[in-house]
């Protein structure tokens, strides 16, 4: 067995239109990506994987194979007359939340503390509000005595990018920098770290050219920027 790194739950693109498969796989990012990112800490084996997906056919009994690619893939009937009755962001969380758990079950041949170890993630999940939000980085800049986070937070339809910055106690600058779809692949490179340069707040990225750039004056005036990045 290996050590699960990645999951994911999607749609077959072929029985269903694919920008309707991709909304699927979008408004389940929230709850997959809670648990990558617990996965980090905690050891969890349940195939010979390190991918596991998890994909609705219209098929009447499930199927599991390790692909070409060495992918673990679960293949599951999918009710679309049930999920294209969903209108909130909690009916899709709590859609995805019980399509995962109870499909989680059919790998029997996993080991079974694994298995429920990564089921309790999905009810830890459910249990704090389908609340999906971290701090991705943290400085500390003493030039300006002051600390700056940037935090995000992932919905079923929106990933944002906060700013915040604090100092004596009190917050004195805070602003969304990007708010865009649910979908890693299309945001992770959009941002990096917190740097000073010439007098500016600079929010880089995994680009050449940074996310944002702030006057400190703006800062120390409260003003924010003008929109969030698309």
């Amino acid at each position: 067995m290996k050590r699960l790194r990645k999951l994911a739950v999607n749609l077959d693109r072929v029985q269903w239109p694919n920008d309707y498969g991709y909304q699927f796989y979008l408004r389940s990012r929230a709850l997959c990506n809670f648990i990558e990112r617990r996965l980090k800490s905690e050891a969890v084996s349940i195939t010979e994987s390190t991918k596991l997906v998890v994909t609705g056919r219209n098929i009447g009994n499930p199927e599991f194979r390790i692909n070409s690619s060495s992918v673990a893939c679960l293949d599951v009937p999918f009710n679309s007359t049930e999920y294209d009755m969903l209108k909130s962001d909690e009916d899709y969380n709590a859609f995805m939340c019980s399509f995962l758990r109870t499909n989680l079950a059919l790998l029997q041949c996993s080991p079974c503390s694994d298995l429920e170890r990564l089921r309790s993630l999905v009810d830890e999940f459910a249990q704090g509000g389908y609340v999906n939000s971290w701090v991705h980085k943290r400085r500390k800049l003493q030039e300006l005595e002051v600390t700056a986070e940037l935090r995000c937070r992932l919905t079923p339809s929106v990933f944002s990018l906060f700013l915040e910055v604090e100092g004596d106690g009190q917050t004195l600058y805070e602003d969304t920098l990007l708010e865009m779809d649910p979908d890693e692949i299309a945001f992770d490179h959009r941002f990096k770290d917190i740097v000073l340069d010439s007098g500016d707040l600079v929010v880089t990225s995994k680009l050449q050219e940074p996310l944002a750039r702030i006057p400190l004056t703006s800062i120390r005036e409260g003003r924010k920027m003008t929109a969030p990045n698309q």
